[in-house]
């Protein structure tokens, strides 16, 4: 998966989450509410439809039991430190506003998918209908950097085989050390075969032949190794920061 750009207005939370999610198979062409309208809509009208629908869902289910003791209501007030739900949810209706863990969990119940949050350092985090104890079979996956900005995950489906970060190192270093196929058939066999070397008369001291070639080397080596470019899974840079 690569990490993909998002909006640094306040909205980024909002973005990662919508950009995440409009591009899995499984939503990608669902006619069904508000993913329909989502993909018509504008990036100002989406991300604000995000935000509008999110704060409905906590406004309903603040008193909504999540743990024992433990409501909706409580989680807001938990991420957000404000005194009481009705506060926070004044502002976070605002456009610009940044989203905490506490609103994406609520817009991903109104949408009815689970959120992952990876960021570097800590435990990845689940949020949304499989903790309201229903059953959900989509996963939007996003990136946080230093619990300030979110970014949107996509599959990257150039890269198969390597998974490469800054300056050309490796992360899958057991995978990158595997010979080619091109390496496996230029490197000499040990395998003993049937056919006698011959060995010329007229040249007693002559050391035994070889199969080694004389003007090719061998390496371990891939010889497809793909150049430096661009990494695939930015995650390790953006959020090492």
């Amino acid at each position: 998966m690569k990490l993909v750009d998002t909006v640094t207005d306040g909205n980024c939370g909002l973005d990662a989450f919508l950009k995440s999610a409009l591009q899995l198979p499984s939503l990608r062409n669902l006619r069904k509410e508000p993913w329909c309208k989502f993909r018509k809509m504008t990036k100002p009208e989406g991300l604000m439809q995000a935000r509008r629908i999110a704060a409905d869902w906590l406004q309903a289910h603040e008193a909504e039991e999540m743990w024992d003791g433990f409501n909706v209501g409580d989680l807001v007030r938990a991420m957000s430190g404000e005194s009481s739900c009705n506060n926070y949810l004044d502002r976070m209706r605002k456009p610009g506003q940044w989203v905490d863990t506490a609103f994406l969990h609520a817009l991903a119940c109104q949408c009815g998918v689970d959120v992952v949050i990876f960021q570097s350092g800590t435990d990845t985090t689940l949020l949304g209908k499989s903790l309201t104890g229903q059953q959900c079979d989509v996963l939007v996956p996003i990136a946080l950097s230093n619990d300030l900005h979110f970014w949107a995950l996509e599959q990257d489906c150039s890269d198969d085989h390597v998974t490469h970060v800054d300056k050309g190192e490796f992360i899958g270093q057991a995978a990158a050390e595997q010979p080619s196929q091109a390496d496996v058939d230029a490197e000499p066999s040990n395998t003993p075969t049937n056919q006698p070397t011959t060995q010329p008369t007229n040249q007693p001291n002559k050391p035994p032949t070889t199969n080694q070639p004389t003007n090719q080397t061998t390496t371990n080596q891939p010889t497809d190794r793909p150049p430096n470019q661009p990494p695939s899974w930015q995650c390790q840079k953006a959020l090492s920061n």
